[in-house]
């Protein structure tokens, strides 16, 4: 039986290329990914993470250590 992975939770900081981070998770079998924000800036990059990639989705929010720092 053949499984497909899939991270469920990351976050993107824009240090690398979106498609080398699907590069990378792929040579490890995950199929899918969730790209987490945590607060606006994070979430703007998540968002165009997901747009770079096949197979990636997003997540919109803002983590409680965040939370002081949106406006």
């Amino acid at each position: 039986m053949k499984m497909d992975f899939f991270d469920t939770h990351f976050h993107f900081y824009g240090d690398c290329e979106p498609e080398s981070y699907r590069d990378e998770a792929a040579a490890a079998g995950v199929k899918y990914l969730l790209c987490a924000g945590a607060g606006l800036h994070e979430t703007s990059l998540a968002r165009d993470f997901a747009n770079k990639v096949e197979n990636a989705w997003f997540s919109a929010g803002v983590h409680p250590h965040e939370a002081a720092k949106q406006t």
